[in-house]
């Protein structure tokens, strides 16, 4: 269980994870309203008895950003690839200091382009584990004898706004209701 709330705006539309305790704040002072809660645990006070919001909204139109989907990050680029080396298939985890620890390998190393920064892009960067990253090294696929087992690509915005981010099932099935998704494509490892 975790101690986080899927806010929605008016439309229900999912918007952003934030923590319980402000959650239950807005819900008793009207700010919000809960639409899934969890009467196994509850907050109170001398006042007030309420069920845990788990999802909760507001009452106004909230726009979503883009952001997400310019820059590869670590956490979007190992869901994307299903918590797995592309280039063994060993799983990996994205805590540090793990051997099994994920790590982003570029295809084309950042050393082949002119400007570093134009590697990092989502058809550039997959997951590694560190032997393989360490393998590969600063080497082309075709040098080294070592492909990823599918093609890199940008993800849907559904999936790089959510991927790794969900723990609780209820905000799995509210954002996968709402995207019209399968519930593996926003789940959590």
């Amino acid at each position: 269980m975790s101690n986080t709330t899927l806010l929605c705006d008016l439309t229900c539309a999912p918007i952003d994870l934030v923590p319980m305790h402000l959650a239950v704040a807005s819900v008793a002072v009207g700010r919000a309203q809960a639409l899934v809660v969890d009467e196994t645990r509850r907050f109170r006070s001398a006042y007030l008895d309420l069920p845990a919001p788990v999802v909760a909204a507001v009452p106004m139109a909230i726009p979503l950003t883009k952001l997400e989907r310019k820059r590869p990050t670590r956490r979007v680029v190992v869901a994307r690839d299903d918590y797995r080396c592309q280039y063994c298939l060993e799983p990996v985890v994205l805590r540090s200091g793990n051997p099994r620890s994920a790590t982003i390998d570029h295809v084309k190393p950042k050393c082949r382009f002119e400007r570093p920064g134009d590697a990092h892009t989502w058809e550039n960067v997959v997951t590694a584990c560190y032997a393989c990253n360490q393998k590969k090294a600063d080497r082309l696929p075709m040098e080294v004898g070592m492909w990823p087992v599918k093609a890199p690509r940008a993800p849907s915005y559904v999936a790089a706004r959510w991927a790794g981010r969900l723990h609780e099932p209820a905000h799995v099935q509210w954002v996968s209701d709402y995207y019209r998704l399968d519930p593996e494509l926003v789940r959590a490892r």
